[in-house]
């Protein structure tokens, strides 16, 4: 088993090796941020990307070639801010992997809450679908109450469906759902927050179809 100074020496000579067959193109190809990409650079010379930053050679010698492709304008200047830090050690952020896994953790939280409190809305309306009405804060627990709703009260009525140039569309509406508007249209008589029920689901001419409104 080679040593820890052979093994650098033999990433030193296979990254030599790497460089001595790439292009400007080839290099090109691997800008990120301002530089050679660490993971693609790593790939060329089968080493470990924390190698780059571990092995002092390594490390001069990428530098010397980003120099080197910065002079011939394959890679950007640096700017002041990035040569002051240039050789600075970048701090270790600790946190971030936590922070990644708290956000994840939120999300899915967020996820079952919806979920549960939808069931409940659901369980609820089903006493008395007739004279209930659900309100919900945001656009993703109302999403889920009426999926959960209309899958309990009204799953096998013909679904709302449309063409347009040939193209076919759907909306998640059967026959006598209840429908709330959410916009006016004074020349029909609807109101933002009117109610009603969907009692033609058959497309004819500019309608996709039928509501009756709840005044009649």
């Amino acid at each position: 088993m080679a040593s820890g100074q052979q093994k650098a020496q033999q990433n030193l000579e296979a990254f030599e090796v790497w460089k001595a067959t790439q292009m400007d193109d080839d290099f090109k190809q691997i800008v990120f941020r301002g530089q050679l990409n660490r993971i693609e650079v790593a790939k060329g010379i089968s080493c470990g990307k924390s190698a780059l930053n571990q092995n002092p050679a390594l490390k001069k010698a990428l530098k010397a070639l980003e120099d080197e492709l910065r002079g011939k304008g394959v890679l950007p200047p640096l700017t002041d801010a990035a040569k002051k830090n240039e050789c600075k050690p970048q701090a270790y952020d600790n946190t971030a992997n936590r922070k990644a896994l708290d956000s994840k953790r939120v999300s899915s939280l967020e996820a079952e809450n919806i979920e549960l409190k939808a069931k409940v809305c659901c369980e609820l309306y089903q006493q008395c679908p007739e004279n209930s009405r659900v309100m919900a804060p945001t656009k993703a627990l109302v999403s889920e109450i009426n999926k959960l709703t209309q899958q309990a009260v009204n799953p096998d009525s013909t679904s709302l469906e449309f063409e347009i140039n040939g193209d076919k569309f759907f909306l998640p509406l059967r026959m006598n759902d209840t429908v709330l508007f959410t916009q006016n249209h004074y020349d029909k008589g609807i109101q933002n927050g009117s109610l009603g029920i969907l009692t033609n689901a058959k497309p004819s001419g500019d309608s996709y179809g039928e509501v009756t409104l709840d005044t009649g």
